[in-house]
């Protein structure tokens, strides 16, 4: 199990903190082994992961202004592919491999929801569009049954997304060094920090646990509330 463990950080780059969340989520089913005595221990009772660790990266959040500043440079510099990509990300919360899954037939224009399948806690959920990217989406070209696609109507990748960003953040000079995960922790505080709720938020980021939302986005600070007082005379 250690072995299975280290290899996925190795793959996926991931932290002690990453690795206990993993080990806390399958813990559980274990514990449930070991009750019904299938088997005698329970084999992550050894495995020992610090949670309590700062990130390897520092989180950059991005304000709105700061967020409509590159959706500006991006529609100049390549409207076809990142423009719609970053569009679709800022605008849902979405994570990058939701948003290069996306098809059309997850797109019911009727009721204005858009439907991510296999997500990365294997559920599908499901958002409601705001009206900008509704009115985004509906004057998109269908070219292929993939929502995002590069300038040829080909699937999008994760390294062509990577290229072609690297590529336009040299060209453009945003201000900050901010990765598409970058995002959507700026959509999580951005939504926040309008008076939006924490339950609201893990349903739209579609976390397993209202904790893990708590322990990623709880920390907003007082000083970033524009308006603190609850009165309106």
């Amino acid at each position: 199990m250690e072995l299975w463990l280290n290899t996925l950080r190795n793959r996926h780059k991931y932290t002690e903190r990453n690795l206990c969340r993993i080990k806390t989520q399958i813990n559980h089913f274990l514990k449930w082994v070991v009750d019904e005595e299938i088997v005698e221990t329970n084999p992550l009772s050894k495995i020992k992961y610090r949670n309590n660790i700062d990130p390897t990266r520092p989180r950059v959040v991005l304000s709105e202004n700061e967020i409509m500043e590159i959706l500006i440079k991006l529609k100049e510099g390549n409207p076809n592919f990142l423009h719609p990509f970053i569009y679709l990300i800022v605008h849902t919360g979405c994570r990058r491999g939701e948003a290069m899954k996306l098809k059309w037939e997850d797109v019911d224009f009727e009721t204005r929801l858009i439907r991510f399948r296999q997500t990365k806690n294997g559920t599908t959920r499901q958002i409601r569009m705001s009206p900008r990217l509704y009115d985004f989406l509906r004057s998109r070209s269908k070219t292929s049954e993939f929502v995002l696609t590069d300038e040829k109507g080909l699937k999008v990748t994760r390294g062509k997304v990577q290229r072609r960003l690297d590529h336009i953040k040299k060209k453009l000079k945003f201000g900050k060094d901010w990765r598409c995960h970058d995002l959507r922790h700026s959509f999580a505080y951005n939504f926040l920090k309008r008076g939006g709720e924490m339950y609201q938020l893990k349903a739209i980021l579609g976390h397993k646990s209202i904790q893990m939302t708590v322990d990623l986005y709880g920390n907003l600070k007082a000083a970033d509330i524009d308006d603190p007082s609850p009165y309106r005379f």
